[in-house]
């Protein structure tokens, strides 16, 4: 009796994983995926920041599907792999969500380089009226030839970038950089620059941005 209990418990863990990721509903997947299969085999670079798949959550309305899911910077779409190893793609949908290695990945509207609104995957990186994204992507950059006989040819590549933004309220999500006076200008607030001055922050990098943005929130600015 003991033996089958504690055979159980190593059991019964992985049945509900693979439970929850066959119910995954269908109509939220697409059975084809973009990434290096439609590549010319002489490109150089992946399009994931992290070639393997990895346990996380997908969250659809009031649902969690345990499944395992990569993130596809190239086609910004999130890949996940069923039990039988079927890889397909995420649609796009603002009421799906990803948990992933401790960070919520979701749907944003943004302003492109062009000023055009667009949506798109975004880490989020904290909770408030004023939010703070971080998005990753992929460049593509073509083959060069060398332009002399000392030179050599260069191949076409997948160069990734990650961008910061900055959401207030319902607008679009406006791209910022990590630099105070960036920062200050999209906030517009007094209180806040002389919170920055007081703690010395110089805005460069995430934790001094969080920070600044829970302040921000906790003063109910309407």
């Amino acid at each position: 009796m003991k033996f089958w209990l504690v055979l159980c418990l190593f059991i019964t863990p992985s049945l509900l994983i693979t439970a929850q990721n066959i119910n995954l509903p269908t109509e939220y997947i697409r059975n084809t995926i973009s990434g290096e299969k439609t590549l010319p085999a002489n490109v150089q670079g992946s399009p994931y920041p992290t070639e393997e798949f990895q346990q996380g959550t997908v969250n659809i309305l009031d649902k969690s599907f345990t499944t395992l899911v990569r993130y596809n910077a190239l086609a910004d779409a999130f890949e996940i792999k069923d039990p039988t190893g079927e890889i397909t793609n995420l649609l796009r949908r603002p009421n799906i969500t990803v948990e992933l290695n401790g960070s919520d990945y979701e749907i944003e509207y943004f302003i492109d380089d062009d000023g055009n609104r667009r949506q798109g995957y975004f880490q989020k990186l904290n909770d408030g009226d004023a939010v703070f994204l971080k998005r990753r992507g992929v460049i593509k950059q073509d083959a060069l030839r060398a332009t002399n006989s000392y030179g050599r040819d260069k191949p076409a590549s997948l160069d990734h970038y990650e961008k910061y933004f900055l959401k207030k309220g319902d607008t679009p999500a406006e791209e910022v950089r990590l630099k105070r006076k960036d920062i200050l200008r999209q906030l517009n607030n007094e209180e806040v620059e002389q919170f920055v001055k007081k703690h010395k922050f110089k805005l460069k990098n995430e934790s001094e941005v969080i920070q600044t943005l829970e302040f921000y929130n906790s003063l109910n600015i309407e």
